[in-house]
C-alpha cells in the first residue's frame, strides 16, 4: 500500500501535508542516499572506470562489514544512475562530417 504522506512546497519551503506517514523509515536509507551521491562523484571524476566497480569499492571501503545496509541490497540501481548521470555530460553526437576533433 504506497504512503499518503504528502509534502508542499511553496516559494523553496517545504511543509508537510495533512496526513501522516503509515510506514517505518527503512533502516540505512541515509547511507544509500550519500553512497549514491558519492559516486555519482567519483563517477564524475573518473569517466573511464565502469560504475559498478566505484560502487563494490566505496561498498567495500566505507560500509561497515558486520553491519550490512538493508537499503543497499541491489547495488545495480546506484551504478546504473552513475551511468546515466555521466551520459548526460557527455557531448553531443556530431551530426554531419563538418566538425573539429580535440
Amino acid at each position: 500500500m504506497p504512503c499518503p504522506a504528502t509534502v508542499r512546497e511553496l516559494a523553496s519551503e517545504f511543509s508537510q501535508g495533512l496526513r501522516e506517514h503509515i510506514q517505518p523509515p527503512q533502516p540505512g536509507s541515509d547511507i544509500a542516499a550519500s553512497t549514491a551521491c558519492i559516486v555519482k562523484e567519483k563517477a564524475r571524476e573518473k569517466p573511464f572506470q565502469t560504475a559498478g566497480s566505484i560502487v563494490q569499492d566505496l561498498i567495500r571501503d566505507y560500509l561497515p562489514v558486520d553491519e550490512p545496509c538493508p537499503a543497499l541490497k541491489v547495488t545495480d540501481y546506484i551504478a546504473r544512475n552513475a551511468n546515466n548521470h555521466r551520459q548526460k555530460r557527455r557531448p553531443k553526437d556530431p551530426v554531419d562530417l563538418d566538425f573539429v576533433l580535440k
